[in-house]
């Protein structure tokens, strides 16, 4: 992770113009492309996304959300599949616009040796399927640490730019909460459930941190974060950072920034969930070395995160 971040840093600096005040005032223009289906090439007027997130940011929750709505389709991580080494940056990048655009990426394209994993078609197939049915609104979930700080400056702000894709930055106010849940999931192996039984199980078992490790990867996530920041501010980029801690009290901004400006001519809905916060309430209930964490984090520009 360190050397995507700076990375980051080196091309921003290099390159200011990556980094032109934002502006987020006006409503967003809209997509359009071509789908192409089996009876061949139909104008369709389309709304590219991308929820852009750090792991464990409750972008799976939020997705559960949006596609309540009749005129929305947000994917799964569609570069989840394998570790982010294992994906070339070419194949990454096919994988994206074949989501997109599937007329101007064949599915059978092999890269450095590797095949686009079946998980993408299958996605590509479900999106195609269901704008048919009138869910124009398209996208998928794209973590950071999946290539987004190379792919930004190498080719994916272009292709932003030029098909007009909102991204939705989902963040969390609270990066200590966020380490928690993934040294969580990484042991109990449970992203997410809607089974009330099971959150409290995993809510029961506490997990031992290694201080110095919480406090570098603290670093990490808050270096990265600041990356993404000076990468979206720009007026060509259509984009909307959000908390997950303030969406669970309505989710007004995110229906405006999807929906403003689209095709789409249905109203908000009120959405409901069925999945269970595995990690809710005071954090010491689930770290069994609080003490440990807590003389860590003392003093440093985390601490306020302790009693959040």
């Amino acid at each position: 992770m360190d050397e995507s971040v700076e990375k980051a840093d080196e091309i921003v600096r290099k390159h200011p113009s990556i980094a032109e005040k934002a502006d987020d005032s006006d409503p967003p223009k809209q997509t359009f492309a071509a789908q192409e289906d089996q009876e061949g090439k139909v104008g369709s007027m389309q709304t590219w996304v991308i929820l852009l997130a750090q792991q464990r940011s409750g972008t799976h929750w939020l997705t559960e959300q949006l596609n309540q709505h009749p005129c929305i389709d947000i994917k799964p991580e569609i570069l989840c599949c394998n570790h982010t080494s294992w994906w070339p940056p070419k194949l990454r990048r096919m994988a994206i616009q074949r989501f997109f655009d599937p007329a101007a990426v064949p599915s059978d394209m092999i890269v450095d040796g590797k095949k686009m994993p079946s998980v993408v078609e299958k996605y590509v197939q479900e999106s195609a399927l269901r704008l048919k049915r009138g869910r124009s609104i398209r996208g998928f979930n794209w973590k950071i640490d999946q290539g987004f700080l190379n792919d930004w400056p190498d080719w994916f702000r272009l292709y932003a730019v030029n098909h007009s894709i909102r991204i939705l930055w989902v963040q969390r106010r609270n990066l200590l909460r966020r380490l928690v849940s993934g040294y969580a999931n990484a042991i109990q192996h449970l992203a997410a459930t809607t089974d009330q039984s099971m959150a409290k199980t995993v809510a029961m078992q506490k997990i031992n941190i290694e201080p110095k490790g919480l406090l570098k990867h603290l670093n990490e996530s808050t270096r990265e974060n600041d990356s993404v920041s000076r990468y979206l501010k720009s007026n060509a980029i259509q984009h909307r950072r959000v908390y997950y801690e303030d969406l669970l009290n309505g989710l007004d901004d995110v229906w405006a920034f999807i929906l403003g400006g689209t095709a789409c001519k249905v109203p908000t809905v009120k959405a409901s969930s069925h999945y269970q916060q595995l990690h809710s309430g005071k954090l010491e209930k689930f770290v069994q070395n609080w003490h440990e964490v807590r003389a860590a984090l003392s003093g440093t520009q985390w601490s306020h995160m302790l009693v959040e």
